[in-house]
């Protein structure tokens, strides 16, 4: 079915309208089966998927006193 392959989408770099497309394909064939209400559920948590594989911003200790001019920058320095 096409679960696997909106897995598949996810997991491995797919993008989303792929991966909702093949959701959606499910509810298409199968309308009436319990199997439609969980591809909708999917469906609704699909960006969400999506967003906890999305690279984190990196913060190194100490930067962000930088980036705020707490240790030293040109804002000290007026």
């Amino acid at each position: 079915m096409a679960q696997p392959f909106a897995d598949f989408q996810v997991r491995y770099g797919g993008t989303y309208e792929a991966a909702r497309a093949a959701l959606e394909r499910i509810i298409e064939l199968y309308p009436d089966a319990g199997v439609a209400t969980v591809t909708d559920n999917r469906i609704q948590l699909l960006k969400l998927e999506f967003k906890g594989k999305e690279k984190s911003q990196t913060v190194t200790p100490g930067s962000y006193e930088d980036d705020l001019g707490l240790k030293g920058g040109s804002a000290n320095q007026l």
